[in-house]
């Protein structure tokens, strides 16, 4: 009998699946015609695995040739660890990747709730400009009307670009005629 260990947690049912058997098969065929003649079930009956602890186990082939079994043991470790390796990698790929999607749906998120502020905003002066501009159109605004537009521009502040469109916004006294100065 002849054993290898390895560090490796809970995956036992990984080391037995058929698609392992099968690649430790390939292997073994490619090094030594004896085992074009074994089967997968063959194979698999003569490989165990033993856990000492949570983080070490044991890889047994039984066989009553020990170059067999050595050649058995041997492929199947290095099929498992590849294949551990593997999903390990495409594990940490698939959280960069949820990571990313996260950050995807958050700009999205903010790009339809920027979207909406701007509707919003536009709605609101082309009202203003509809119905409050002709009423107002020789007086200057009062500090009430100018503060609530200053507001609604205000509370949009969508980029730094929003902090000149504020800066630009008409004094009261500026603000005459709805006409900004130029």
């Amino acid at each position: 009998m002849i054993t290898r260990t390895g560090k490796m947690a809970s995956l036992n049912s990984l080391i037995y699946m058929d698609a392992i058997m099968d690649e430790t098969l390939e292997h073994l065929r490619a090094s030594d015609r004896h085992w074009n003649n074994v089967t997968r079930e063959q194979l698999g009956g003569m490989l165990h695995a033993y856990w000492r602890n949570a983080g070490k186990w044991r890889l047994v082939a039984e066989s009553h040739d020990p170059q067999r079994a050595a050649q058995a043991v041997a492929s199947w470790e290095e099929v498992v660890v590849e294949r551990v390796h593997a999903a390990v990698a495409e594990s940490q790929n698939m959280q960069v990747l949820d990571h990313q999607l996260q950050s995807i749906a958050y700009a999205q998120v903010q790009a339809i709730s920027q979207a909406a502020k701007l509707d919003h905003i536009r709605n609101m002066l082309q009202a203003w400009k509809s119905n409050d501009s002709r009423r107002l159109a020789n007086r200057p605004l009062d500090e009430t009307e100018r503060w609530l537009l200053w507001q609604q521009l205000a509370q949009a502040r969508l980029s730094p670009s929003w902090d000149d469109l504020l800066a630009a916004f008409p004094a009261r006294r500026r603000l005459m005629n709805n006409t900004w100065p130029g």
